[in-house]
């Protein structure tokens, strides 16, 4: 039987097979629970597992990433919980799920980018305000 011979004679690179099992889970998460999903789990899964194993290692600089990359996930998930961006963004989900495989692509390391550009600003007013705190009351 041909199909049959064709099955067992595949010899696709294991990276093909394991992208088009993923290609085919995504797309089924996305047909029964709606693109939420698929940003949700593109945005957690991958980052989640890189990140305990940078927990396991001895490396700073891994640690550093995954924390900056974790700062901007709840970030982006704070400010989208206030403001209703899906529902003004022709295709927001699409473009959120591209944005955070941006982030955490070991290509183009986009947390390393955004963090300085967008946090590391809202983190010195907000340690400025920390220590005028701090000084206030410990004068008390």
């Amino acid at each position: 039987y041909p199909l049959c011979a064709l099955a067992v004679s595949d010899e696709r690179p294991v990276s093909r097979r394991v992208h088009g099992g993923v290609a085919l889970i995504c797309g089924v998460i996305g047909f029964l629970c709606g693109m939420g999903a698929i940003t949700h789990a593109v945005a957690f899964i991958y980052p989640a597992w890189q990140s305990i194993k940078a927990v396991k290692t001895k490396q700073k600089e891994q640690d550093t990433f995954w924390l900056a990359y974790w700062v901007l996930y709840g970030g982006i998930n704070m400010v989208e919980s206030i403001l209703p961006l899906a529902s003004f963004i022709p295709m927001y989900e699409w473009i959120k799920s591209l944005f955070f495989v941006w982030l955490w692509n070991s290509n183009t390391k986009g947390a390393e980018k955004v963090y300085p550009l967008v946090i590391e600003p809202i983190c010195d007013v907000l340690l400025a305000y920390e220590k005028q705190a701090v000084d206030v009351y410990s004068k008390s």
